[in-house]
């Protein structure tokens, strides 16, 4: 883990700190700037809750993440609304995630205009051992207060409403509306609504 550039400006303690982060995590450049709870905020709270205004760019993906994170130095949680593009693919919605509880624990709603599912085979093939190794994994975030053992553990729920979703040059998907948990191990999706016609 290389940070090649870390920046923080500000003006007034009362003023948001602007922050720009250049770093490299096993090859795969990570660019992020934005801005983050003022100094005045972050002296008051012992560094235990942040605001952010974030774009993150890595592989191709384009995120900007607008919420809060909490309990930075116990067991971490987050909330807030992101924007995500990839390759002419758009997907909005609200994201929480919690480590603070002994399960952690992950909600996510996600909308899309047209969403194209080929264009994202080529990035999973190419670093399918970077996203899944679970030496990797405890590599980047040894000593810090997230196990990988314990994210294996996740519950999640996922909403998804996406109006057409191309499979492939012949098959697209219409009107996506689903519900997919994962809790204890088990896989359950709900689907509510989906048309499926040729293209």
């Amino acid at each position: 883990f290389t940070i090649h550039a870390l920046e923080i400006e500000m003006d007034e303690p009362t003023d948001p700190l602007e922050v720009k982060i250049a770093t490299t995590i096993s090859g795969i450049a990570i660019d992020a700037k934005g801005t983050i709870s003022p100094w005045k905020d972050l002296q008051q709270n012992d560094f235990n809750k942040l605001d952010v205004d974030a774009e993150i760019k890595a592989l191709g993906y384009k995120m900007q993440f607008k919420g809060a994170l909490n309990n930075l130095l116990d067991k971490i949680s987050a909330a807030g609304t992101y924007d995500l593009a990839y390759k002419g693919n758009k997907i909005n919605g609200s994201l929480e995630v919690s480590l603070a509880e002994e399960i952690p624990y992950i909600k996510l709603n996600a909308n899309g205009d047209k969403i194209d599912v080929a264009s994202f085979k080529q990035t999973a093939c190419n670093h399918l051992n970077w996203l899944v190794s679970s030496a990797y994994a405890e590599e980047y975030i040894f000593q810090t207060t997230i196990p990988y053992s314990y994210l294996q553990q996740v519950n999640a729920d996922i909403s998804l409403n996406l109006k057409k979703v191309i499979v492939d040059k012949d098959i697209a998907l219409d009107n996506v509306v689903s519900d997919i948990n994962l809790k204890d191990g088990k896989l359950k999706i709900d689907i509510k609504q989906l048309e499926a016609m040729n293209m």
